[in-house]
């Protein structure tokens, strides 16, 4: 009872430090964000230069570099040339700050006012292809460890739902009603049966139906608990050590159970992503070259 107790007591210094730190992450975020919306309101306010001065000339020019800079990536990860030049973690992520920071200077550029026609449709190719990757970003970190990491595989998932699965049948060994509930939320989600429609339906509502579980499960935990307790004798210490450990191998159970569930549903939308965002990738070299030439010529 001890070594439990002292494994659930180290449990919430751990989430608090997890969650500090993703709090600290989003207020930067924000605080950035907040910084580019106040730059952007004081360049269309008080119009401190044009698109064609020598200081909106340059941040085109600049943020245009940069956009060339991100097809070193796709190199870097297909070619064997380019193979020692650097961990490909190294250029994804150079890739990640050059694909916000290269649109973002060209925004600028335009203060906010597109002119021509070629003006218009280099800058449309942009957002094009800054939308794509963002949600390719997304897509991305649904099949791998980390934003960085290599790709996860379902057999690696498989192993951690595995453990947790071992881990389940320890702690809820006293509460099989929960238990029950869990698996057939694990059984119903694992099932690829069923229509597309059915499937598509299941695959953006899971997680969804997941967290609803939990909510679903607070109330019964709570009581097997209260009745745990008086039958053992447990302090009020040792009772809290058990609903939070039980609420933390839930809550991971679940969402192990969704993440293997999903996995190679974000696969195939990860592969459809590669072959729509790469002609945007095109689109966007070609008309930025129209729209610098069109601009020097003119």
């Amino acid at each position: 009872m001890t070594a439990v107790t002292t494994v659930v007591a180290d449990l919430p210094r751990s989430r608090a430090e997890t969650d500090g730190g993703k709090f600290l992450t989003r207020l930067t975020m924000a605080g950035l964000v907040l910084a580019l919306v106040a730059a952007a309101w004081f360049v269309i306010v008080e119009r401190p230069y044009k698109a064609g001065s020598d200081l909106g000339y340059y941040m085109g020019l600049v943020g245009g570099v940069m956009m060339l800079i991100l097809l070193l990536y796709p190199l870097r990860k297909n070619l064997k040339s380019f193979r020692r030049l650097g961990a490909l973690r190294h250029w994804f992520a150079l890739h990640m700050a050059l694909g916000i920071l290269g649109p973002t200077l060209v925004i600028f550029h335009t203060t906010f006012e597109l002119g021509s026609l070629n003006s218009k449709v280099a800058f449309m190719s942009m957002m094009l292809v800054a939308g794509s990757g963002i949600v390719g970003r997304f897509i991305y970190v649904h099949i791998h460890h980390g934003l960085y990491g290599r790709a996860a595989t379902l057999e690696e998932q498989r192993a951690r739902l595995a453990q947790s699965e071992d881990g389940a049948k320890t702690l809820f060994a006293h509460y099989p009603e929960i238990r029950d509930r869990l698996y057939s939320f694990h059984d119903r989600a694992l099932d690829a049966r069923g229509s597309m429609p059915n499937r598509i339906w299941r695959f953006m509502t899971l997680r969804i139906r997941g967290r609803a579980l939990l909510y679903r499960l607070r109330k019964p935990l709570q009581q097997v608990l209260i009745r745990q307790a008086a039958e053992q004798g447990w302090n009020r210490k040792i009772q809290d050590s058990h609903w939070r450990l039980a609420k933390q191998e839930a809550s991971e159970y679940v969402a192990i159970v969704c993440s293997v569930a999903q996995f190679q549903a974000w696969k195939r939308l990860f592969s459809l992503w590669h072959v729509a965002h790469i002609p945007f990738v095109f689109l966007l070299v070609g008309s930025g070259i129209a729209h610098v030439v069109a601009v020097h010529l003119y």
